[in-house]
């Protein structure tokens, strides 16, 4: 590569002022293009994107990753990009990387750390083998792997569902515990007496079970829904398809959302019925309007690969919508 490929090049070599104001608009112009396309309850503390909360994801920009000393991605950019277009590629990688690592940890982020802590307390015990994570009760005499089936799995499901799921109204300031400190070591323990010896990862497994959104069960991809981690490729499916979610959510009934929201957590018609003061049969034509609204979306969307992302996300908005309700009428 030359020394001078673009303007920008030559100033990052002869005239490094200069250089830096141009590459600075650069900067702004990149992240006014990026940062909208991201929902802001998840990524901008629900605050509105306008220049004064992109200045701060410019300055994030600069600080974490182009100036600083073990990033160094500005060398980086200028030392491989050939073109402005690349710079720009580049650049807007970086932008994307500060955007998504602002996203607020979920409840059930939250959830595994509450975990993890519970075996820095001693309430469950906790060892590392081969890689791999396992979880026993703190009474357990060793921590060794054991044969897990998924009889096991689904009896450890149903065992940690009789706990009740607390779904609060999610803000930038307090998320929701999902179950309090006493309701989450029933859930543990729960889990541990019908698989006294389990990895980490079926742990998460099983929570993802209890807390993934209600979708119509020909939708599911298999018994499981995979790890709870959601990857960048997901992070990207959704802020391309957000809009669409939130349209889809606005859009319910308000009976259809209490619903949904019930279902979520595992609840029985009769328990559903008897919570919002409905007769099952309204519940079961709930659920068929739930449903036949989902399989429209999924095929809108063209997200048949990724049903439990979309899911995820339906859940989310549906829960915050219904706490601002005033309740089924």
């Amino acid at each position: 590569m030359t020394a001078h490929d673009t303007e920008l090049h030559r100033l990052y070599v002869e005239d490094r002022v200069t250089f830096h104001e141009k590459f600075l608009k650069l900067v702004e112009k990149i992240v006014a293009q990026t940062a909208y396309r991201y929902p802001i309850d998840v990524y901008n503390n629900n605050l509105k994107w306008n220049s004064e909360t992109c200045t701060e994801i410019v300055q994030d920009v600069y600080e974490k990753r182009l100036l600083d000393e073990k990033c160094n991605q500005l060398a980086y950019i200028m030392n491989e990009a050939k073109s402005i277009e690349s710079i720009e590629r580049l650049l807007k990688k970086q932008i994307k990387q500060i955007i998504v690592g602002r996203a607020r940890k979920s409840p059930i982020d939250n959830l595994k750390r509450r975990i993890r802590q519970m075996a820095v307390t001693g309430e469950i015990k906790m060892r590392k083998l081969q890689g791999v994570t396992y979880i026993a009760a703190s009474t357990a005499s060793k921590v060794e792997p054991i044969e897990v089936r998924e009889s096991d799995l689904r009896d450890a499901i149903n065992l940690a569902r009789q706990e009740p799921i607390l779904w609060g109204k999610p803000d930038s300031q307090r998320e929701s515990k999902l179950y309090t400190s006493e309701g989450l070591r029933r859930v543990i323990a729960a889990i541990l007496s019908a698989i006294p010896c389990i990895s980490e990862s079926d742990l998460f497994k099983i929570l993802e079970n209890l807390l993934t959104p209600f979708v119509p069960s020909n939708l599911y991809i298999g018994e499981e829904l995979g790890d709870i981690d959601v990857e960048q490729s997901d992070v990207i499916l959704m802020v391309d398809m957000d809009d669409q979610i939130r349209q889809f959510v606005d859009a319910l009934e308000v009976q259809e959302v209490a619903v949904l929201v019930a279902k979520s957590q595992g609840k029985t018609d009769e328990q559903t019925a008897e919570n919002l003061g409905l007769t099952r049969q309204t519940i079961h034509k709930r659920k068929s309007q739930i449903e036949a609204k989902m399989i429209r979306i999924f095929k809108e969307l063209g997200s048949s690969d990724s049903t439990d992302v979309v899911s995820r996300r339906i859940i989310e908005l549906a829960t915050i919508r219904l706490a601002d309700e005033e309740g089924p009428r």
